[in-house]
Parts: structure tokens; C-alpha cells; sequence
């Protein structure tokens, strides 16, 4: 969740009418609230399939501002470049390390959970293996 006070009377381009696509006026002292689950899947900005894992969709996304987890503009996480490099390096390390990494989970679709962040429901349950014989 996301919220922000305003600190003068401003104009946001669409949120307003009957369909949500006018502009609204929000006026000095109003709270403004955004929750990311919710911008991440909205349909206008990722189509009809917004509730898909489709990777394809990353080719052309603007990551700083579609895919919003660690906020954008002047008030983004300070530790959003600590968390990419720590995430690179985990993905690296793995990839170094094991030459497969098999799903042990006896459910294949996503089933999440609503956490803070949101997980998945079943947990994470792989096999990680060094070489092509399966064993660990």
C-alpha cells in the first residue's frame, strides 16, 4: 500500500467518472492511496490476461513504472539496487552451483497466498541437482 497526502490542489489524469478514465481533482490535504497487487494487475495496463504469468510481457515494459514493487520517481526504495544485486547474485549462484533445478510441487499452477509481500501458497519445493545423473 502506497499513501500519499497532497500538499496542494492537483489534477490526476484519469480515476474520475463513471468509468474511472477522467481526470479527478484531489484537492490540498487529501490522502491518495495505491496498492500494488491491484497496479499490477490492471487489465488497461497489461491486458486482458493480467492475472497470467506471460514473461513475454517483460520485453516491453517499462520496468520502473509498470512494474511497480519497489515504487518509482523520487520516492523509490532507497535499497531497490540492493535488493537487484542480491537477487542477481542468488539466481548467479544457483545457476553456478546446480545444473537442474526441477519442481517438486505436486500443483504446477501459481496459487498465492496474500502475505506481506505476497508468496505462494504452497511454498517453494525444488530439487536441486549438480549433475544430469539426479542425484543431489
Amino acid at each position: 500500500m502506497n499513501r500519499r497526502m497532497t500538499l496542494q490542489d492537483t489534477i490526476l489524469p484519469v480515476g474520475g467518472g463513471k468509468y474511472g478514465r477522467s481526470p479527478i481533482l484531489v484537492k490540498k490535504g487529501e490522502i491518495v492511496e495505491t496498492h500494488n497487487r491491484v497496479c499490477q494487475r490492471d487489465r488497461d495496463i497489461w491486458g486482458d490476461d493480467a492475472d497470467e504469468f506471460v514473461p513475454e510481457r517483460w520485453e516491453t515494459a517499462r520496468v520502473l513504472w509498470e512494474f511497480i514493487p519497489l515504487h518509482g520517481g523520487p520516492r523509490i526504495c532507497p535499497a531497490q539496487q540492493q535488493v537487484y544485486v542480491e537477487a542477481a547474485y542468488v539466481i548467479v549462484r544457483l545457476m553456478l552451483e546446480f545444473e537442474t533445478i526441477e519442481n517438486r510441487d505436486p500443483v504446477h499452477e501459481w496459487q498465492e497466498q496474500m502475505r506481506m509481500p505476497v508468496q505462494s501458497r504452497n511454498g517453494v519445493k525444488v530439487g536441486l541437482f549438480k549433475d544430469h545423473s539426479g542425484s543431489a
